[in-house]
Formats: structure tokens, sequence, C-alpha cells
């Protein structure tokens, strides 16, 4: 209760910012008509894919395209989201590997279908395989090492203290100005997602030990911030006809104590947001506390969405639907048709107290997306008319916002 408590006290402050000052977001009417102009047309269902990169090579390309071959096809799906990280795109240094990704990229835009390019600078993976090797021979990186989560499943990791003085300028900026020179522009790119923390989310480091590894490193809310900004400067910098595309679950680190610095990740996204940068938040639950946590964590956001300077999108890191295989337990547990419509419901707000959000954008997951594509042998009608209504939604949505193109 009373960390709703102070979430909704962060709702209040926000709005009163906005009471005092109309253009609290500091954009010109000229930049606005830019951001308003390269987004037009970007609304709809996104679908994330199985990591992009050359340890994917090995199972061959013919195996992967027939296995994305559903979404490729799928009438409701308007963009998806690739990833790929650090160590895939520069193995070694200042020797740059986009080929395969804008190979990549270029077989989704002839197939009609939007991309987001999310670049993971560090994960939980064993070895590191996100981050170059060669990071860690560099004087002054510092590596931090600990039982990682996720698919670590508790065996020892290591990732770079990217916060540190200099890690930006030496050795991030020089990647992403070459990646910007291949992507920046390209017509079938809507999006770049740029890679700040664990996999690409805003959150430094979400598992139960990486935590206490950080704050025993030096990890301050304060430095993560600065990092943050430094880098998506950076970002900014380079990519000038491409929008960016940030994911956040509303938090910084996995500290209850702290509320998982969700008031400094709040304050972080706002900023973003009113620089342009639209953003995809995690946590989207047929339950209406979550939503009006959700909410709260949006509220600096809605005003610049609604004036199409940003996107609003929402989705979970788990499916928003699932068989009935997988509704047994876990985060998946009972992720029903009937939990799918309510959610999506959610997703607008409106409704059981829940705000109105102008959501634009619907982040999903495979499982949701085979069943509702009606080439598929495991076709479910209720699914696939659920997700046809949210998208009318979001089209709507973005009519309104942005205009037809």
């Amino acid at each position: 209760m009373n960390s709703i408590i102070r979430k909704m006290a962060l709702v209040l402050f926000f709005m009163h910012l906005i009471s005092l000052n109309p253009q609290a977001s500091g954009i010109s009417k000229e930049t606005n008509s830019n951001l308003k102009t390269l987004q037009q047309g970007k609304s709809g269902i996104y679908v994330r894919l199985a990591k992009q990169g050359k340890e994917k090579e090995g199972e061959g390309r013919k195996k992967r395209n027939k296995m994305q071959d559903p979404i490729q096809t799928h009438p409701l799906v308007d963009a998806v989201v690739i990833s790929t990280s650090w160590g895939d795109v520069e193995p070694t240094r200042g020797s740059y590997s986009f080929d395969s990704l804008l190979n990549e990229v270029n077989r989704w835009g002839k197939a009609g279908k939007g991309v987001v390019i999310g670049l993971v600078l560090y994960g939980q993976t064993v070895d590191d395989a996100k981050t170059p090797p060669w990071i860690y021979a560099q004087p002054n990186v510092r590596e931090i090492a600990f039982s990682g989560g996720g698919t670590a499943k508790g065996r020892q990791i290591r990732v770079p203290a990217v916060w540190d003085e200099g890690f930006v300028e030496k050795y991030a900026e020089p990647m992403i100005e070459a990646f910007a020179k291949t992507f920046d522009g390209n017509p079938n790119v809507w999006y770049i997602m740029p890679g700040l923390g664990s996999n690409g989310n805003i959150a430094a480091q979400p598992s139960k030990d990486g935590a206490p590894a950080f704050l025993a490193a030096g990890w301050t809310p304060e430095k993560w911030s600065n990092y943050c900004r430094q880098i998506m400067t950076v970002y900014q910098k380079h990519f000038r006809r491409t929008p960016l595309l940030l994911k956040s679950g509303g938090r910084f680190l996995r500290d209850p104590q702290r509320d998982n610095y969700n008031r400094e990740a709040v304050e972080l996204l706002t900023e973003f947001g009113k620089q342009g940068t639209s953003l995809i938040h995690f946590s989207l639950e047929a339950d209406k506390t979550t939503m009006m946590e959700v909410y709260s964590n949006l509220a600096g956001v809605v005003p610049d969405a609604q004036k199409g300077i940003n996107r609003i999108g929402l989705g979970d890191d788990w499916p928003l639907w699932v068989p009935e295989s997988r509704r047994k337990k876990g985060p998946t547990e009972n992720h029903d048709e009937n939990y799918l419509r309510k959610l999506l419901d959610y997703a607008f707000g409106g409704i059981d107290g829940i705000p109105a959000i102008p959501t634009t954008i619907l982040f999903c997951q495979k499982p949701e997306i085979l069943a509702s594509n009606p080439n598929n042998r495991n076709y479910r009608p209720e699914v696939a008319e659920a997700l046809k209504k949210a998208r009318e939604r979001l089209k709507k949505n973005d009519l309104l916002i942005f205009g037809s193109k």
C-alpha cells in the first residue's frame, strides 16, 4: 500500500508541474513537428523475435526464416523487435560487422514489416556473450561478477561497470557511431532501441545477486542516471533521422527496500520522453493495482505522448497469452483468453479507475502472435479477435495524435 501511495504522489507531482508550465517539455514547435513526422505510421502490434546474431547462424538461416514465416505473413503484425549484442557487431575493437543484421532488416522490410533494432551492451549470459571479450582487456574497465538470474540459473557471470568515467566515450560511442552510419535513416527501421542496462533495459541489474554486487561496486542511482543521459546523448547525436525507443519496467535495480529505485527511474523516463524518446513499458497485466502503478510511472510521459512528441507502448517480458499447457504455474499462470481481453482493455485505461493512456504500440511475444495467425495450425480465433480489436484501438489513437501519413 505504501508503494502505491508513493507512486500516486509522483503522479500528482508531475501533473502539478505540467499545470504550472504547459510548455514543460521544452520542445519547440519545429522540433515537435519533426518528431511527429518521423513517427507517423509507426503504430500497431510489435513482436519480439529471438536474438539475432552470429551464434544463431549455426542453426541455419533457412530454419530460422521458416520459424519466423508465421510472423512475417501475419496480417496483424506491424513491426518486429530484433535484438543484437555488442559482441556480435564489434567482435574485435574497431572492427564492425553489421551485414547479417542489415540483411535481416531488409528482409522484414521487404515483407512490409517495420523493424526496431535493440543493441544490448551486456546481459545475464554465462561467459558474457553479449559483451565483446576485448572490453575486459582494456585499461580501467572493471568487471562485476555475481551469480546470474534468468538463463544463467545461478551460474557465475560478469558484466562491465559501464557507468565508470570514460567508458561511454572510449568504447561505446565509436560503436554507436558506426551503427548509425549503417542504419540511421533506413526506411525499414522504425526505431532504434538504445541498450542502456541489462539486456537493453533501462534497469541496471534485475537479478537478486546482481543488485548487491552492483552496489558493492559503487553503483548509485545518480551515477546510473548520468550514465544513461550520457549514452542517450550519444544516440541522439548520431541518429538524426530515426527516432529512439526505450523499454522499461519502471525500476533501476532490484532492491525492495528502496522500491527498486522506482522514483529515480520514472524521473529519468519522463526526462527522456520530453526529449522525444518513445517508451515501451512492461508489466501489462489484467490486474488493476498493477496497472495503476504502471500509469503512475507513465504520468509524466502521457502529456507529451498526447502531443505526438513520443509514443507509449505497453507489453511484458512474458507472453500475454499462452496455451493450456503453460497456464498451470509461474509468470504465465491463467494467461487465457479472458485474461488477454481484460489486459488489452487495461492497456488503454479509461476503465476501473485507470486514467486513459494514449497507447499506440502493443508489445507482444510469439505465443499470442502464432495463435492469432489464421495460417497457423494452432490458430485460436478468440486470440485473433482480441488482438484485432486492440490493433484497431492503437490505430485510432495514432490517427488522433499523429494524423494520417
